[in-house]
Formats: C-alpha cells, sequence, structure tokens
C-alpha cells in the first residue's frame, strides 16, 4: 500500500512539473477550473494537457473548460472516463463543458495518421459548446490528410455516452474512397459494454480541410459500433441541425451497430462542383441486423442546392455509380421513418444502369415514407428543380422513391408511402438506350405496402416531371411483384409527366402499374400523361396509359382518368384510361366509379384507344359498374377528327358483369376508316350486360357501307335462342351521328334497336334507344327531357358513381334526380345520455303516406325502428320527433346512422341524407370536395344535415393554416359552398368544417 501511494505522489510531483513547464514555455489557450481535486484555474497551452491532467485526477467534480486562444495540438487529446485507474491517479468527473471564451478560436493539429485529434474514450457527460455566450466560435480541425482507418476529428468510443457537440465548426482530412473506413470529422466508435448511447451532435458545421474537390472527404459523421448484441450497439444518437458542406459521397453514414438513430433538420449542399467517384448519398443508413437496425428517424432534413434549406444556385453531382440521396437498409424489428425532408435543387448526372437509383431509397426494412409528414422532392413550382441526366449505354432506371433495388430477396414489413409531393423534375437522357424512369418502384420484395396521398408530378404544374432525348418507360407507381399480402394505392395524384422524345419506338408513359397481387386501387387522380414515342411495330404496345393492374384481386374503385396522350403526330399509337387483367379464380373483384376521360391519341392513323379493357379467363369473376367514360375530344374540349378506334369499354375475356355503366364516344371525324364502339365485348366466357347507357354520337362526314359508329358490339353466333355465354338487357343504345348504328354482331349491322331486338330472343328485350341527353361531356347524367329510363330493380348495386343510395335503379353510372313528393328542410339527430332525439320537419307535403325511421351500426345494413304516420297533402310546415331509447347503450357502441324512408300513398319510397351520431366526441367524418381539383370555389358534401354556424379550416400538407373563416347556414343543408380559393397556391390541401356536434374533413387538390 505504501508504495502504491507513494507512486501515485511521485507521479502526480512529475505531472505538476510537467504541467508547470507547459504554462511557463507555450502560450496558456485553455483554462481549467473545477469544483474539486485543484479549485484554483489551471492554464495550459493545448487541449490535450487539460485533459491529461483531468485523467490524472487533478481536477475533479464539474469541470469547465475555457478556450482562450488557439490551440495546436501535436498528439490525440484523448480523455478518459471518469474513474479510469491509472498508477499515478485516478479521474474522478461529474460532467466537462468545452466553450470559447474571448474571441472565435480553433483547436487544429495534425495529428498521426489513423488517430483522432479529440478523443472521447470512455467520456461521460460531456459538452463541447462553441457557441457559449452567443458571439464566439469554436473551429475544431484535424488537418491530417490521410486514407488510414480511425483519421477523424472527434472521436467517441469505449461506451462514450451523455455527451453534446453542438455550434462547432468540424473541419476534416480523412480522404479515404472506401466509405466504411472508420474515421471522419466526428467519428461514433464501438462500445463496451453499453455503447456509445444518448450523444447528440447539432447545430454544427462540417466540411473539409482540403480546398481542393478530389481531396475532400467522402464522409463527415460517421457511426459504426459494435454488432456483438443490441446492449453493446451506439443508440438513441441525434444529429440535429447541422450542416454537411462539399463532402464527396455522405454527410451522414450510419453503418452497423447502431439503433435508434435521429437524423433531422440538417442542411446538405455544396459551392462547388462535385464529382463523386462512388455512391452519392448524402443520408446513408445501412445497417438491418434484427434487433439492432431498428427506430431510425430521417425527418425535416434538406438536400440540394449550394446555402441552407436547399438555397442558393443548382450544384452538379457527377458520379459514376448510383446516387441515392436518402438510403436506408433496416431491419423489420421496429419501424423506421422518412419524413418532411426535402430534395431540392440539384442536379445529377450518373452513367449507371441499375435499380438502386433513387431519391429516396430504401433496401430492406419497415419503414414509414411520408406518414407523419411529407417528402418533397422537386419543387411546387420550377419545372427543373432537379436535374437528372443519363450517361447510361445499357438505358438506366432512375427512381424517385425506391423499396428493393437489385437486391435478391429484400424484406420488408408494413411499408407506408404517404403524403410525399414529387415534381419539378427533368431528366436528360442522353444515351442511346432507352432508360426506365418511376415515381415508385418495388422489386422482388415481401410484406404489406399502403400507397396514399402522394403526388408524383404537381397539379397544376405543366410538364411537372419531363423526360427529354431518348424515351423509355415511365411509371408513377409500379409494384412489380407478387407479395401475397392485401396492398392499398388509394388517394395518390399522378399527372403532368410529358416524355418529349420521338427517337424510341418501345417507349410509354403509365400512370399506376401494378402486378399479381390483392390491392385496393380506389380515389387515384391521374391526368396530363403525355408520350410523344413512337410505336412502329404493333398497335398493341400502349404509349399512354393512366392504370394497368396485372392480375388483379381486389378492387380498382372511384378513380379519376383524363387527358391521357399518345402525342406522336404520324406513327401508330394507342392510349389506353384503365386496363387490367383478374387473377385466375380470383372472386369478387369490382372496377367501379371511375371516370375516364380525354384518351386520345395526335396521330393521323387508325390509332386504338379504349377506355377501360378487361381481361380474364373462364374462372374469373369481375363486378365493372358505376364506370363513366367519356371518349372522342381533347383535353381542350376540341373534337378528335382522325379515324381512331374509340371503344369505351372492352370485354375481351373472362367471366364479367357490366353494370349501371355511362360510355358516351363524341365528336366529328373527317374519316371514315375504322369502327367504333361504346361497348366492343368480344369475350366467349359469361358476360353480363345490364342497366348500362352506351351513347355513340361520333359522326363521319359521310355515311359509310362498311364500317360504322356502333353503340355496342357483341360476340357470338345468334343460334336457336342465344348469344353464347352473354346476357344483354335493360341498356340504352344510342348512335346518332352519322354513320352510327346501335348494335354489331358476328359481321352484321343492325340500322335499329327493334331490327336487333327482332332476331337477338331473348336478348335486350327490356333495352331502349333514344337520345340520352347527357348533361355534359364529364358529366353523363341524364338531362330533361331523356330516355334514360329505370333498369332491372333485381341487381344488388345500391349506389351511384356519387356514392348515393339508388332508388330508381334508373340505367347508367347516375341515378335519375327527380322532385320529391315532400320537401324536407331538417332531419337532425341529438344525444342525450344513451338515447338519440331525432327531429325533421317538412315545408311541404304532396301525398305523403309516413315515415320509415331507418338506423345501422354500419352505415349500410338498415332497419326499421319506427314508423311515423304523415300528413298526406300539406302546404304549411309540418314537425315530426322521435325518441330512440337506449341506442347508445350497451357503452361501447361509439357511431349510429339514421335515415328516413318517406312512403307516397302509391307504394313509392324516397331515402333522406344518413344522420350520423356518436357518443365520441372526438369522431372524425369524411366528406367530399367537388369538384375536385378546385379552382377557385368548390362545396363539400357533407354526411350529414347541418346548419347555422359553421367553422371552415384550410390547411396544407405541413399543416399550415391558409384560410379560417365561419360561414352561417340560414337553412339546414347537407353541403356547404367554399369560395375565394384562387389566393391558394397550386398543391394539396385538406379542408375541416366544424359546428358544436360535428367534424367533417376532407382533402382537395388546388389547380
Amino acid at each position: 500500500m505504501r508504495t502504491s501511494y507513494t507512486l501515485k505522489l511521485i507521479g502526480a510531483f512529475f505531472i505538476f512539473l510537467f504541467l508547470l513547464s507547459a504554462q511557463t514555455t507555450h502560450a496558456q489557450s485553455v483554462s481549467v477550473t473545477s469544483t474539486g481535486g485543484i479549485t484554483t484555474s489551471a492554464l495550459y497551452n493545448n487541449l490535450k494537457h487539460a485533459f491529461d491532467s483531468i485523467n490524472t485526477g487533478y481536477q475533479t467534480g464539474i469541470i469547465d473548460i475555457q478556450v482562450i486562444g488557439n490551440c495546436t495540438e501535436t498528439a490525440t487529446a484523448k480523455l478518459d472516463s471518469s474513474g479510469r485507474v491509472y498508477s499515478w491517479g485516478t479521474s474522478d468527473y461529474t460532467s466537462i463543458t468545452i466553450i470559447p471564451v474571448g474571441g472565435a478560436w480553433t483547436i487544429s493539429g495534425a495529428i498521426a495518421a489513423g488517430s483522432p485529434l479529440i478523443d472521447l474514450n470512455g467520456a461521460d457527460n460531456v459538452t463541447i459548446n462553441g457557441l457559449a455566450n452567443g458571439t464566439d466560435s469554436l473551429i475544431i480541425s484535424n488537418t491530417t490528410t490521410s486514407t488510414t482507418s480511425n483519421t477523424s476529428t472527434i472521436r467517441l468510443i469505449n461506451d462514450a455516452t451523455n455527451n453534446i457537440l453542438t455550434n462547432l465548426k468540424v473541419l476534416t482530412g480523412l480522404t479515404n474512397t472506401t466509405l466504411t473506413t472508420n474515421g471522419g470529422a466526428v467519428f461514433i466508435s464501438t462500445g463496451i459494454t453499453t455503447g456509445n448511447d444518448n450523444n447528440t451532435i447539432s447545430n454544427c458545421y462540417f466540411s473539409n480541410v482540403a480546398t481542393v474537390n478530389t481531396s475532400f472527404s467522402y464522409k463527415f459523421l460517421y457511426v459504426n459500433g459494435s454488432t456483438t448484441d443490441s446492449i453493446k450497439a451506439n443508440s438513441n444518437i441525434i444529429i440535429t441541425n447541422n450542416q454537411f458542406v462539399n463532402f464527396r459521397t455522405s454527410g451522414v453514414y450510419v453503418n452497423s451497430g447502431s439503433k435508434d438513430i435521429t437524423i433531422s433538420n440538417n442542411h446538405f449542399y455544396h459551392t462547388v462542383t462535385m464529382a463523386s467517384a462512388t455512391t452519392f448519398s448524402p443520408i446513408y443508413v445501412n445497417n438491418l441486423t434484427s434487433g439492432i437496425g431498428e427506430g431510425f428517424a430521417i425527418s425535416g432534413n434538406y438536400i440540394g442546392g449550394s446555402d441552407m434549406n436547399c438555397g442558393g444556385t443548382k450544384p452538379t453531382i457527377t458520379t459514376t455509380s448510383f446516387f441515392q440521396l436518402i438510403y436506408l437498409r433496416c431491419a423489420t424489428t421496429r419501424t423506421s421513418t422518412i419524413d418532411g425532408n426535402t430534395i431540392s435543387n440539384i442536379s445529377l448526372s450518373t452513367n449507371v444502369n441499375s435499380t438502386e437509383v433513387g431519391l429516396i431509397y430504401v433496401k430492406d426494412g419497415k419503414v414509414n415514407i411520408g406518414s407523419n409528414i411529407g417528402n418533397l422532392l422537386g419543387s411546387l413550382t420550377d419545372t427543373s428543380n432537379i436535374i437528372i441526366t443519363n450517361n447510361s449505354t445499357s438505358g438506366g432506371n432512375y427512381v424517385f422513391i425506391s423499396l428493393g433495388g437489385n437486391v435478391a430477396s429484400p424484406v420488408f414489413d408494413s411499408i407506408r408511402i404517404e403524403n410525399n409531393l414529387i415534381g419539378g423534375i427533368t431528366v436528360n437522357a442522353l444515351s442511346t438506350n432507352t432508360p426506365s424512369i418511376r415515381g415508385f418502384d418495388n422489386v422482388g420484395s415481401t410484406g404489406t405496402f399502403i400507397f396514399r396521398n402522394n403526388s408524383f408530378g404537381i397539379p397544376g404544374m405543366a410538364n411537372s416531371i419531363q423526360i427529354r432525348g431518348q424515351s423509355g418507360n415511365y411509371f408513377g407507381i409500379i409494384f412489380r411483384n407478387s407479395s401475397p399480402a392485401s396492398h392499398e394505392c388509394v388517394n395518390n395524384y399522378i399527372g403532368n409527366w410529358t416524355c418529349y422524345s420521338t427517337v424510341s419506338n418501345n417507349g410509354r408513359v403509365r400512370g399506376i402499374s401494378l402486378n399479381n397481387t390483392m390491392w385496393r386501387v380506389d380515389s387515384n387522380y391521374i391526368e396530363n400523361l403525355v408520350s410523344y414515342t413512337s410505336n412502329l411495330a404493333t398497335s398493341a404496345n400502349i404509349q399512354a396509359q393512366g392504370i394497368y393492374i396485372s392480375g388483379l384481386k381486389g378492387s380498382c374503385v372511384g378513380n379519376t382518368i383524363r387527358n391521357i396522350i399518345a402525342a406522336h403526330p404520324s406513327a401508330l399509337s394507342s392510349a389506353t384510361g384503365i386496363e387490367f387483367t383478374v387473377f385466375s379464380g380470383a372472386p369478387g373483384v369490382i372496377v367501379a366509379g371511375n371516370k375516364i376521360s380525354n384518351i386520345y391519341s395526335l396521330s393521323s392513323d387508325s390509332s386504338l384507344v379504349i377506355g377501360l379493357k378487361a381481361i380474364g379467363t373462364s374462372t374469373t369473376n369481375v363486378t365493372v359498374h358505376n364506370n363513366q367514360i367519356s371518349l372522342g375530344k381533347d383535353s381542350l374540349g376540341i373534337d378528335i377528327i382522325t379515324a381512331h378506334r374509340f371503344n369505351g369499354i372492352v370485354n375481351q375475356s373472362g367471366n364479367g358483369n357490366f353494370y349501371f355503366n355511362s360510355v358516351l364516344l363524341d365528336g366529328a371525324s373527317t374519316n371514315i376508316a375504322v369502327n367504333t364502339y361504346a361497348i366492343n365485348s368480344t369475350s366467349a366466357d359469361n358476360t353480363n350486360i345490364v342497366n348500362n347507357v352506351f351513347s355513340n354520337q361520333r359522326s363521319f362526314t359521310t355515311s359509310s357501307l362498311t364500317t360504322a359508329n356502333f353503340a355496342a358490339s357483341f360476340n357470338g353466333i345468334i343460334t336457336s335462342g342465344a348469344i353464347p355465354a352473354t346476357t344483354t338487357n335493360f341498356n340504352l343504345y344510342y348512335a346518332g351521328g352519322t354513320g352510327g348504328m346501335p348494335i354489331y354482331n358476328n359481321g352484321t349491322s343492325y340500322i335499329d334497336l327493334s331490327s336487333w331486338q327482332g332476331i337477338a330472343y331473348a336478348h335486350d328485350a327490356n333495352s331502349v334507344s333514344g337520345f340520352p341527353n347527357f348533361i355534359s361531356y364529364n358529366e353523363l347524367k341524364g338531362g330533361n327531357p331523356t330516355a334514360i329510363v329505370t333498369g332491372d330493380v333485381s341487381l344488388t348495386i345500391t349506389i351511384d358513381i356519387t356514392n348515393t343510395p339508388r332508388i330508381y335503379n334508373s340505367m347508367g353510372a347516375y341515378d335519375l334526380t327527380l322532385v320529391l313528393p315532400v320537401k324536407l328542410t331538417s332531419f337532425q339527430a341529438n344525444k342525450s345520455k344513451n338515447d338519440v332525439a331525432l327531429s325533421w320537419v317538412t315545408a311541404s307535403e304532396s301525398n305523403n303516406k309516413g315515415f320509415e325511421l331507418e338506423r345501422s351500426d354500419d352505415g349500410r345494413s338498415f332497419r326499421t325502428i319506427a314508423v311515423v304516420k304523415g300528413k298526406g297533402n300539406a302546404q304549411t310546415t309540418q314537425k315530426y320527433s322521435f325518441i330512440d331509447k337506449d341506442a347508445f347503450a350497451p357503452a361501447i357502441q361509439k357511431m349510429l346512422y339514421y335515415r328516413l324512408k318517406q312512403i307516397d300513398f302509391d307504394g313509392k319510397y324516397f331515402y333522406s341524407n344518413i344522420l350520423i351520431i356518436s357518443n365520441n366526441e372526438n369522431v372524425q367524418l369524411a366528406g367530399t370536395v367537388y369538384p375536385n381539383p378546385v379552382k377557385d370555389q368548390c362545396s363539400l358534401q357533407l354526411p350529414i344535415i347541418v346548419t347555422g354556424t359553421i367553422g371552415i379550416t384550410i390547411t396544407d400538407m405541413n399543416g399550415k393554416e391558409m384560410i379560417n373563416r365561419n360561414v352561417e347556414l340560414t337553412e339546414t343543408s347537407d353541403k356547404v359552398s367554399i369560395n375565394q380559393l384562387s389566393g391558394l397556391q397550386p398543391g394539396i390541401y385538406f379542408v375541416k368544417l366544424t359546428n358544436a356536434a360535428t367534424t367533417v374533413v376532407s382533402k382537395f387538390i388546388k389547380e
């Protein structure tokens, strides 16, 4: 014991002499005070000497280090963990704070290659703050230019925890081209017991010692921890509000042995032209180890430009390999997120041919992209905000959001891609081979996928995504595997894509392209897809297409597809609104409520134009209903005069039910060389075509004996009693233009419906002919008078294209709108404890037998709970009421639906709108905005009837409030008008309506 104590005293004495020598022979740049040990202020000539003193226990407790001048470090300044025992002393500190005082100072040194300038070796609770008093600053620079591993400016190693690096300018000379070489400006290394946890790097500026771009560092902040188990891995590291300037490959690189890393609100930019020899990935996170590589949060970062917030000029980044501006490869054990990032104002050039090229690229993992706040890739106003130049001699694959890439078997789970805005992107395809450009791409992966509320192209922004040079295949959303899970592609916008090239023979533009799996493809808006590419080989190669689904197992409902244009001026070309094949044996496939218009070609030949095409087999079963298809005019409403083979619906093959569809072919053609069809059914399988409106109003300049504009064409030979496998009835057929005929079958044209009915046996016995008098080209609702009448009432389609309950079961997509015999001015429901008090008011009644009050638990299946006698005929206000006792018992009931069935004495009946009432005060109901997209004004259709003061709030995609106003409704209504919206910039917005009892929310697109 005495010997050990004596050695410590001797060691301390020599350290004291060394420190005294340092103070008297060199400029004193560091001042240290502490609450324990030697408490008086001690001066040192650099940081290493101060750390050496603390490591021996010379200062203890709470330690403050002030940098009072420039420091030159000749060796690594290493700070050990508190409690580290040496033969000459033991370190003992609670916390250490390092700040600059009295000026802007630099801590620098040409440290031996393979070593850090500052080494936090198990050190805890250390804060290095370069802006302690708000005015001073601190630069930390390792001036050694080296490719050796562990060359770094600041290193955290061996369980260094709870440290803060903030407000610093950190420069590095590491130039190693291998990204996984340890080192950088800040290097967070391996742990021993717990990992280097709970460290924060904030408000720092990272850049290079070198001034020539070929000597710049390939990465600035590198995290590479222990991979032996999750406890030793680095975790809970926060990297926020930093600037990463002029890196060769990555600003932040997170490698193996790390989890729960937050990379937020940082700025990655370049002030010089950057030539990279490898992957360009400003944010690169690569750890898929189960239980370790999880919980990554990449949010609010800015990538691009020559200044913060993607500002300044547009830098050019040239690579010979991939670019993946945000790269993530993580585990599926917990969800990682990529939210609210902006990639903008940048030019990227590469010659690589790979699906591993992308702006946001996820290779494996469980991840949400934009689910909290959407990412912005490009610009809402600048069409060439991001420039991608393809120099690949093999064509190249370029993806804006990519999953899987060229991984043989990527693993995904519960992927959500939501609220992302992508636009303002120009692709220059300079090679001689055709490139492939995709808004979203997925290859060969498993898991479930949800795409919601994304914009691949910006509404109202012409040429939002444009391709110039060589033409190739361009897709808004493409999903190219056969994952068996159920997926959703809902409420996305894909629009304003233009391929300007005319030099390729096999290019195309397609909005949504999905492969064999269970999909819900609903409420997407696809418009202005234009392809100038040619196709000299075959008309079956589609140049422009809204939705293509191969092997549909689910639904394709409520989509809007408009202005899909094959724009080559002379070559044979084709355009389609929706094309789908039905997976063999798939039950219950539904294609419904879609609005398709302005699908056309600009060529002068007989190009093929199809609104909706169905392909199936004898074992498939698909129901196509409530669709509206308008063809024959261009996007400006001008007639397509060339001889295109217009087909409203093509039923190519398979078992199918075509109910309640409305099809219009319009316009006058100067050429009579081709047939056109409102519906063209060539299927030899079981087909039912009932309750549709097929109107071919196209006209030739003169009549023709060989071609015609047909309302319908049916497959099969009429034999004794039937067209094989086809049932047609209760349809309206109209072909009133020059060269118009209602029916074509097996080489025979029928000049009128009666001649067809006379020979077709039981077919179309109840069908009618006559002018449908549609309200407009884009609203195929019958006017007054109209030939549209009630169809087959036995079909189970209970709503029309507007989701309004069908009362009359009239032919076509829209149910008839008639004047009701009872004018209902109010229908209200109010909760009182567990009861619901219902009341309604009529302004007048005619032939009113009474009301059946109906209730539903799910909004679909209603049952009668009361019958109330009416007044018969009345011209004065009548009031009715009913108490639904214990409607909310038991307490688990959350929502109830009510409607009135008004019944006449002659048996006719009419339904009111549906009221929704909940015992959950926070419930939000969904409304519908129309028209959508919106110009200056719109209406919000409500699921309930409201009156009085209504609050209207409109917010953008980031939650910023744009409009907040109140309106006063003097009468009860199920819709609210919203005007004065012209001041909103083009984009996607949310509208929220509130009154005393209800909140209704919906989304709309501002043109």
